[in-house]
């Protein structure tokens, strides 16, 4: 009874181990999959293989266990063991090759400043409501502060261009327009559209000067803001000769 229990005590945590092993393997991944950079099959199916063998072994012993002998008790230990153990092995060494092929060469905690005007009022990104705190994905996402926070592997220095960021927070951005998620609901501004009623063009400056990349501008790799981006995207109806392009000042 003892080494039954042992059985299901083990399997609930080596579980739990590899599952958030793999969740931070396949989430480093998310936009240049593991499959394609690695060449070699997704944590997230080992795991739900290993998880199908471990959990049939441990049912098979909870449902014949007054029936079992000690040397059978022993087998099937055995036959939870090693597929939890061979799963665990195989996300750690997918870690390791995941941090060693990646562009950043392991884990980083990056930041960037982001403002959005438009037709001359700022708009904030929408608050998170989770437990986390946090508005997107675990690499790219938000802190209720409107500011750009990639932390994880980078695998490819574009799977953190300033598009992605957007479609990570629930929104989308192109030369052409912006969707934001913002405090007040979800706004679309998109060329040509009326400000003050004139046609209105996005505009974005970086560190306080006119970025033509918009959406493929990939985020610098700094820690602190400055020397970090701060990015301020302008949708306005002035000639961009006219905005003001410094971060934190109506443009």
């Amino acid at each position: 009874m003892k080494l039954i229990a042992s059985l299901a005590a083990i399997f609930v945590e080596i579980l739990l181990l590899t599952s958030a092993l793999a969740h931070g393997v396949a989430e480093a991944a998310k936009q240049s999959t593991i499959e394609s950079v690695l060449g070699v099959p997704d944590p997230l199916k080992v795991i739900l293989v290993s998880s199908t063998i471990v959990a049939f072994f441990v049912v098979l012993s909870l449902a014949f266990k007054k029936s079992l002998r000690e040397r059978h008790k022993k087998i099937i230990f055995g036959l939870i063991a090693v597929p939890i153990a061979a799963a665990t092995l195989y996300l750690v060494g997918v870690t390791l090759l995941l941090n060693f092929n990646s562009a950043t060469g392991g884990p980083v905690h990056w930041h960037a400043d982001i403002e959005v005007w438009a037709c001359g009022q700022l708009y904030h990104f929408v608050h998170s409501t989770g437990w986390d705190n946090k508005v997107g994905e675990p690499l790219m996402h938000l802190h209720n502060d409107d500011r750009l926070h990639i932390e994880g592997v980078v695998v490819k220095m574009q799977d953190i261009e300033l598009g992605g960021f957007f479609r990570a927070v629930g929104g989308s951005f192109t030369p052409e327009s912006i969707t934001m998620p913002t405090t007040t609901g979800v706004k679309k501004w998109s060329n040509n559209d009326l400000c003050n009623g004139k046609s209105a063009w996005l505009y974005m400056f970086v560190n306080d000067r006119l970025e033509p990349k918009m959406d493929e501008y990939i985020i610098s790799p700094y820690t602190n803001v400055p020397p970090g981006d701060r990015i301020k995207i302008v949708f306005s109806e002035k000639p961009v000769d006219k905005i003001n392009p410094n971060f934190g000042v109506e443009p």
